[in-house]
């Protein structure tokens, strides 16, 4: 995960408007009390965590333009004072014509990056619009709702020159060496989202009249993992779009690691240099399992959900997901995008999935429940599949490896038929040799820009 992990790796071109300085700080709105959780770490829960704001939190307006016909906000953000740094971020909101007065869902992605050393403390001025926010003006357009797009989370680098997983394990060992719960990065990761939605609920009404009180959040890897965080934290959250983020329970995935890899993956080394999967499964790392591992919070997670994976993801097993899909709450779907790795590129069904989803929390359809069940023979098994929504099309997806490693592995497309009770039906004989992986992915029809995909989970044969 040291790498930008964004959604638009083939996006190249973006645009930029005009855009007239201004400068506005804002404090934060009186917000609501956050709600109780059972999952809490020396008696503060995630939710008084992640709502809780300081003095440093601020706003102002760098820069308004246009794009793609829709008004546009620069803003430079304060979330927080975080170990004596302020986390300072570019967060841009994108306002449709077609908006509403009486809209109340906006959508935000969180998205990361380097604050720059040569940007002073007055923000760095009028940046390039970032390509989520071009990618996101399509959705913005489709639902009719604004969108937004916050950088720089978390704040980088810190600490010495970390970035990405290294400065997320060098803080999760401080608290393992302190028991500071203010040490952990990842809280402190779903504070500026939490943030972030404060800024945009004033600066929406200060500039547009709106009322915003509700958010779409989505995130990739680690922004993935926020999103998660976020959701279970922040009351204002009405659906999420976790991606390439499929670690959820996180003994039993480590475990699952070793079992199907013999090791650990390389992309986490950072974890695993300094012991931290052995650690989490002691009893002195349970308080810092149920901070940061979004399953101890699935309570919590009952809004509209899509998670999307991408089936050759270097960082985890292919059927990492059965450890944690089945236990999350309703409503839940899962979007396994074939042929693709950490950095999703695949935008059609990156958008559609994101678009759908938006637009059920927005008084729109709801998402399809297409459900997949595995059931095993003794010579090998069937894929049965159901939904409440007649898809266009069904498409099995099987990909073969030697082992059970399927991270090179290609995945190979297959029609699947209904059968006459309405059902699809996948048979698959074990392997003579090495490993198959399996799933059905179902495309609908929903009058968006793009089509909507979903997946069943990914299950694996073996001889």
């Amino acid at each position: 995960m040291n790498r930008y992990l964004g959604l638009l790796v083939w996006l190249a071109m973006f645009l930029t408007g005009i855009a007239v300085p201004s400068a506005m700080a804002q404090q934060p709105p009186t917000l609501e009390t956050p709600q109780t959780q059972s999952d809490a770490i020396q008696g503060v829960s995630l939710s008084e965590m992640v709502m809780r704001r300081d003095s440093s939190f601020q706003w102002e307006i760098e820069h308004r333009g246009e794009l793609e016909g829709c008004a546009y906000l620069q803003i430079d953000l304060i979330s927080q004072r975080w170990q004596g740094t302020p986390w300072r971020h570019a967060l841009f909101i994108l306002n449709p014509p077609e908006v509403s007065s009486d809209q109340t869902h906006a959508l935000m992605m969180i998205a990361g990056g380097s604050w720059q050393s040569q940007w002073d403390q007055t923000g760095p001025g009028k940046l390039p619009v970032p390509k989520e926010l071009t990618l996101l003006a399509r959705v913005a357009r489709d639902t009719q709702t604004p969108v937004a797009v916050l950088k720089h989370v978390p704040f980088q680098p810190m600490m010495n020159g970390r970035h990405e997983d290294a400065l997320i394990a060098h803080t999760l060992k401080q608290y393992l060496d302190t028991k500071d719960p203010e040490w952990p990065l990842l809280p402190a990761m779903a504070r500026a989202a939490s943030a972030a939605m404060d800024a945009i609920v004033s600066a929406s009404k200060q500039q547009w009249g709106l009322e915003l009180a509700n958010f779409t959040v989505t995130g990739a890897s680690k922004r993935g993992w926020t999103t998660y965080l976020v959701g279970a934290a922040d009351p204002r959250v009405k659906a999420i779009a976790p991606m390439v983020i499929d670690m959820l329970n996180l003994q039993p995935q480590m475990d699952h690691q070793l079992a199907a890899w013999g090791k650990y993956s390389p992309q986490i080394e950072d974890y695993t240099r300094l012991g931290l999967q052995e650690t989490l499964s002691t009893p002195a790392g349970k308080p810092l399992r149920q901070m940061i591992d979004p399953f101890e919070h699935r309570k919590q997670l009952t809004m509209p959900k899509l998670i999307l994976l991408g089936t050759n993801d270097p960082y985890w097993p292919a059927d990492a997901s059965r450890f944690y899909y089945d236990e999350l709450p309703s409503p839940r779907s899962l979007l396994n995008i074939p042929n693709n790795g950490h950095g999703l590129n695949d935008l059609p069904r990156i958008l559609g999935g994101i678009t759908a989803l938006h637009r059920s929390v927005c008084g729109g359809q709801p998402m399809p429940d297409w459900h997949g069940e595995w059931k095993p023979g003794k010579t090998g098994g069937v894929i049965v599949a159901t939904s409440d929504r007649e898809p266009i099309a069904v498409t099995a997806w099987i990909a073969q490896s030697n082992h059970r490693d399927f991270r090179d592995s290609q995945w190979h497309p297959k029609p699947v038929a209904v059968s006459g009770d309405g059902k699809w039906r996948l048979e698959m004989p074990n392997p003579d040799s090495g490993s198959t992986a399996v799933m059905l992915e179902a495309r609908f029809e929903t009058g968006d820009s793009f089509p909507l995909s979903l997946t069943t989970q990914v299950h694996v044969l073996s001889k």
